[in-house]
């Protein structure tokens, strides 16, 4: 009867080493798959505050060109009133010269 229980005693002992190392085993697998898991958030993180990044250097890119394009376009809209001030010069002394030279024929002609 003593060798029953010696047997028995040792079963358990192999019941009880086969059930510690699954649960070891069993940890270090969740533990690696945590780290995994760790890493691709870090990763996500990572991707998306880049993404933020390029979205606000398109923003200040593309608020910079605009800026750029009003300046140019100040600057054309100045050309082209100063061209429209010229015209309008040329225009009324070209008028007084015709009038002027109205004036002289009809005095000379008289």
């Amino acid at each position: 009867m003593l060798a029953f229980f010696s047997g028995s005693n040792d079963a358990v002992l192999l019941l009880c080493v086969g059930i510690s190392i699954g649960i070891m085993s069993s940890i270090v697998a969740n533990q690696t798959e945590l780290n995994k898991v760790r890493a691709e958030s870090k990763q996500t993180d990572n991707l998306g505050k880049e993404l933020e990044d390029d979205l606000h250097d398109g923003e200040k890119q593309c608020d910079e060109k605009t800026a750029e394009n009003s300046e140019s376009i100040s600057k054309i809209e100045a050309e082209l009133e100063a061209e429209l001030e010229r015209l309008e010069i040329n225009m009324i002394s070209s008028n007084i010269e015709t009038k002027l030279s109205d004036v002289f024929e009809v005095s000379f002609i008289l």
